[in-house]
């Protein structure tokens, strides 16, 4: 099995009894969108760099947030993140500021490839809206807490958290305690580096969510600041032997 689809098939098997869960959860169920299901890719998998971004949770989710409509798969809802991911995700600020990112540190760090992957914070929203309830979130705590293996399992060299501070409990909840750092630069976006007590976990960064960037008046501001922050952090990491 080559390493794509290892990795993809341990994400499978973490998926499937919180998938079961899910389906047993009555209200939860009900109220929640589809769960963001990551799938890994080849330029991910076998990139010298790899960076996973979080925003917070889905605004509602893809074709499939009729419930009624689809008993939808661990597979079927990967296979609708792989989709959503390739077709560049949608027009919106968080989206774009992505894009931009992207395409500058591929610019500026042309001698190493560079993987993106993109999650959540919270797996679960709202049907069709953004937000997550506090009683969807608990039953996540319980039910669907798969953060922390995610990360192990796709071994992000990064983690840069478009959450905001508003979020940090929730972060703290899911991969542990933390000490924050601010970045030089970074006060009017919150950009911070978070110390996790937990060494295993990768280096990380967390800001404003760029949608709320974009309404304070600092997009631009925070393309410019982080432009440079992870090209530092790419350049910094010798090329993997291949």
């Amino acid at each position: 099995m080559d390493r794509v689809k290892c990795v993809n098939a341990r994400l499978r098997e973490l998926y499937k009894p919180c998938m079961e869960r899910f389906r047993n959860s009555g209200p939860i169920y009900k109220k929640s969108a589809w769960p963001y299901l990551l799938c890994a890719s080849a330029d991910y998998v076998d990139a010298d760099f790899k960076i996973m971004v979080f925003g917070q949770e889905t605004c509602g989710w893809g074709k499939l947030c009729d419930h009624a409509a689809c008993g939808a798969e661990v597979q079927t809802l990967m296979e609708e993140y792989d989709d959503f991911v390739k077709a560049d995700g949608r027009s919106s600020p968080f989206w774009n500021l992505n894009r931009h990112l992207r395409n500058n540190l591929a610019e500026r760090t042309s001698d190493r490839s560079l993987g993106w992957i993109y999650n959540n914070v919270v797996k679960l929203g709202r049907v069709s809206r953004a937000g997550c309830d506090e009683q969807i979130y608990q039953w996540m705590l319980q039910g669907f807490n798969v953060l922390r293996q995610e990360v192990e399992i796709l071994q992000p060299d990064m983690l840069l958290c478009f959450s905001g501070p508003a979020y940090d409990h929730r972060l703290e909840a899911l991969c542990g305690q933390f000490d924050v750092e601010e970045v030089a630069g970074g006060d009017a976006l919150q950009l911070c580096r978070l110390h996790f007590k937990d060494v295993a976990m990768p280096e990380t960064y967390r800001c404003y969510h760029p949608g709320y960037l974009q309404r304070t008046g600092v997009y631009w501001d925070a393309i410019e600041v982080l432009d440079e922050l992870l090209a530092q952090a790419v350049m910094q990491r010798p090329i993997a032997a291949r």
